[in-house]
């Protein structure tokens, strides 16, 4: 009878183990948002145009006018956790020095 008592607490104890695990899990994953890259269009704040603030960029596709070396455009990038694209020091310093070193930062002419 103690056998039996014994087996019975140690099948509840690896069920309650294995059901702690996957609600971790389960909890764990929901958190994780995967970076996808993607195109965003300059559309700066007339009070605050600056290229250099990611709330100047609106999600969509970089205009095909977008080949010359004069005026930002547009960039590719991955978004925040509040929905705005993070601009790496690499993409900064195209976008001050009117580069292309990334293939990130686009232009107009």
């Amino acid at each position: 009878m103690k056998k039996i008592k014994l087996s019975v607490f140690a099948v509840l104890a690896i069920l309650v183990t294995v059901a702690a695990v996957a609600i971790t899990k389960a909890n764990t994953s929901s958190k994780v948002r995967p970076l996808v890259e993607q195109d965003w269009q300059y559309t700066p704040d007339p009070s605050n145009p600056s290229p250099l603030l990611p709330s100047n960029y609106s999600p969509s596709t970089i205009p095909s006018t977008c080949d010359g070396i004069a005026t930002v455009c547009g960039i590719k990038a991955n978004a925040d956790a509040n929905g705005d694209p993070i601009l790496t020091d690499q993409m900064k310093s195209d976008i001050q020095n009117h580069t292309k070193l990334t293939n990130k930062v686009f232009f107009q002419r």
